[in-house]
């Protein structure tokens, strides 16, 4: 089986502030956006999106492997 090296790049307000600020998980994963890169940043990119999509992606991709 192929295998390959990914990069993941995380963006957006995922901080919650050490648990000071209470917001569900769905109101959370909407504030994170991601990209992926395999190898480096400078190489193919095969996901962006929301970490809900993400996930999503994730379980498709890898199902697929």
């Amino acid at each position: 089986m192929p295998s390959a090296s990914y990069t993941y790049v995380v963006t957006g307000a995922y901080d919650n502030f050490g648990g000071k600020v209470s917001i569900g998980a769905e109101e959370y994963l909407s504030r994170i956006n991601i990209k992926v890169y395999e190898g480096d940043e400078n190489g193919n990119l095969v996901f962006e999106g929301g970490a809900a999509e993400c996930l999503a992606w994730a379980d498709g991709y890898c199902g697929h492997c």
